[in-house]
């Protein structure tokens, strides 16, 4: 009768719980809007977030959350690079997420600029600041169903290593387990963390032995860098000890939502689902700005120069020669020399080259620079000569002759090389890599990455270059 009454206690006590829903809007990479072949833009079916997600939250048997999970913007996708990442924005903002993250590919988008005020309301949880003056907001908590969630967001030093920190002042990377050790949040046994993670699977592991320290459920929901593949699954929750592993898939496509059923005893059950726009109903026009269309196919079709009929017809096929890269590169850097691998360029047909037209002929690449000695640049020249296979590698700033497949009377300028003097060299993406595989040069000597990229070269090259019949390669 004793043990009777215990166990009805027991049940009477119970709490039923709402299902928590968590849905997360973002990781777009650049891909709000595609260009047709006529160069104009396409809105892509993540538009149709703001709608379904409406639908979604009609539903009040279950706790409603919308947090943006970052990665939206791409400097290598051209609609996200021209409007500065806005349009990508604007869409994590129409979908009125109570907090969103930042990623490193959507910091990339300022590499050259301030980082705006909307961007500094994003989440950033591990940023390390000289003067304690945070530049972005460490964390969010809010209740769902009196069940408080902590939303922070960690960025891997891998991540950091890519962007130009210098530009934006005294910040740097601070380990994500340090990170919370030094605040010291006060999180309880009942209470959730959901941690964006722009890591890798190392560094996803290393945060989760730090929170698994922690009392409450802690869920880490790894956002893969651009290029990389997932570190966890993108279906099936992986679960070790009280921390939960997800990997999110491409989120132009689908819209991630997260599925967190809480239990009075025991840990609780999450799953996650991604909702294709593809399927779901709605009209993508209806959702998109229409200044935000206008907006982007002005900045698409900006005229950057011209081509004289007295050169070339106006129809008639052309591309740049691949020397042409190096020269706007060493001009717009400041360098003595440079030294790329030239993109593969796609031609073009119209006398008008308009920004469009230009950017979309190449891909988009970071450039470096570094300083070194006139005996190692001699050296560097005669190892990428030696190896280059077949590609062919162009230079500005630089003349040579070859004999006998070794590079003979270098000039830097009109001077010839002085094996003492000090020179300014810049380089593509894919030369320094090419570098760092022969190791031609010492890891050490190429500078931190300073944010120019191959498209910033030619939207502000192409605009005062006199055209010449000489810079053009013929089909």
């Amino acid at each position: 009768m004793l043990l009777f009454c215990s166990v009805f206690s027991d049940t009477a006590q119970a709490r039923v719980f709402k299902p928590i829903q968590i849905f997360m809007p973002g990781n777009f990479a650049g891909k709000a809007f595609a260009l047709n072949e006529q160069k104009k833009p396409i809105a892509a079916g993540c538009w149709k977030a703001p709608s379904l997600l409406r639908s979604f939250l009609q539903d009040k048997t279950k706790e409603q959350i919308v947090l943006g999970c970052g990665n939206d913007s791409s400097i290598y996708s051209l609609t996200s690079f021209i409007t500065e990442g806005s349009c990508d924005r604007q869409l994590v903002e129409l979908c009125e997420p109570i907090a969103a993250a930042v990623g490193p590919a959507d910091l990339m988008i300022f590499r050259k600029n301030h980082l705006n005020d909307e961007i500094r309301r994003r989440v950033l949880t591990n940023l390390e600041y000289p003067n304690d003056h945070q530049i972005f907001l460490p964390y969010r908590q809010f209740s769902a169903d009196s069940t408080r969630i902590w939303f922070f967001n960690f960025i891997g030093a891998e991540g950091f290593s890519m962007l130009p920190l210098d530009n934006w002042g005294q910040m740097g990377f601070e380990s994500p387990a340090r990170t919370l050790r030094r605040k010291n949040l006060g999180i309880s046994e009942n209470d959730f963390t959901l941690s964006m993670a722009h890591m890798n699977k190392t560094e996803c592991q290393n945060l989760a032995r730090e929170l698994n320290l922690i009392p409450g459920h802690h869920i880490i929901v790894q956002v893969p860098y651009p290029g990389e593949e997932a570190a966890f699954s993108r279906t099936d929750i992986l679960r070790e000890n009280k921390v939960f592993f997800i990997s999110l898939s491409d989120g132009a496509g689908r819209l991630p939502l997260l599925s967190i059923f809480r239990r009075n005893q025991g840990y609780p059950r999450i799953s996650l689902r991604m909702l294709p726009y593809a399927k779901s109903d709605g009209k993508i026009a209806s959702t998109v700005p229409a200044n935000t269309q206008i907006d982007l196919q002005n900045r698409l079709f900006e005229t950057l120069n011209m081509i004289p009929t007295t050169i070339r017809p106006s129809t008639a096929p052309f591309c740049f020669k691949p020397e042409l890269h190096a020269r706007l590169i060493n001009e717009q850097m400041r360098t003595d020399v440079s030294m790329i691998f030239a993109p593969e360029e796609k031609f073009k047909t119209d006398n008008v080259i308009s920004l469009a037209d230009c950017l979309s002929a190449f891909s988009n690449e970071k450039l470096f620079q570094f300083r070194i000695s006139g005996e190692k640049l001699q050296r560097a020249i005669e190892e990428i000569m030696a190896w280059r296979g077949s590609r062919n590698p162009v230079f500005a700033g630089l003349n040579f002759s070859m004999f006998a497949n070794r590079p003979q009377n270098i000039k830097v300028g009109r001077f010839a090389l002085m094996p003492r003097k000090l020179y300014n060299i810049s380089i593509n993406r894919e030369m320094l890599d090419f570098i760092k595989k022969r190791d031609i040069l010492p890891p050490d000597s190429v500078e931190a990455y300073k944010g120019d990229t191959l498209w910033d070269v030619w939207k502000i090259q192409l605009k005062s270059l006199k055209i010449l019949e000489t810079h053009f390669f013929e089909p």
